[in-house]
């Protein structure tokens, strides 16, 4: 669905809910409008901060996307920036598991992977 879209909205985040992960729309190159409830997904602060989603209340969602899907320029900058945050942080997981592998070494030198 994300791919066949113009711009996502991650609709849990206009309640509070706490919003969820902004990775599948940015995996598509999509702009991103969210709600102002993304508890459950911090790293939507570097999305706001990079220009690849924008925040809007429940009374001005329809402005923005609006203004968004007006703007194709903007849309796919937007979208763009998104995917580049998307593939800055897909290797968050394996970069944990690196470090904490290097701690057990550390501690263990006997455990490995």
């Amino acid at each position: 669905v994300y791919g066949c879209s113009d711009v996502c909205i991650i609709g849990g985040s206009l309640i509070p809910k706490g919003g969820h992960n902004l990775f599948e729309p940015a995996y598509w190159a999509k702009p991103v409008v969210c709600g102002p409830h993304m508890e459950n997904f911090p790293l939507a602060r570097e999305f706001f901060k990079q220009g690849a989603a924008v925040e809007a209340g429940a009374e001005a969602i329809d402005r923005v996307l609006q203004d968004i899907l007006s703007d194709p320029v903007r849309a796919k900058d937007m979208g763009g920036r998104a995917r580049d945050l998307y593939f800055k942080n897909s290797g968050a997981l394996l970069k944990t598991l690196e470090v904490i592998d290097s701690l057990f070494k550390n501690i263990r030198p006997d455990i490995t992977r």
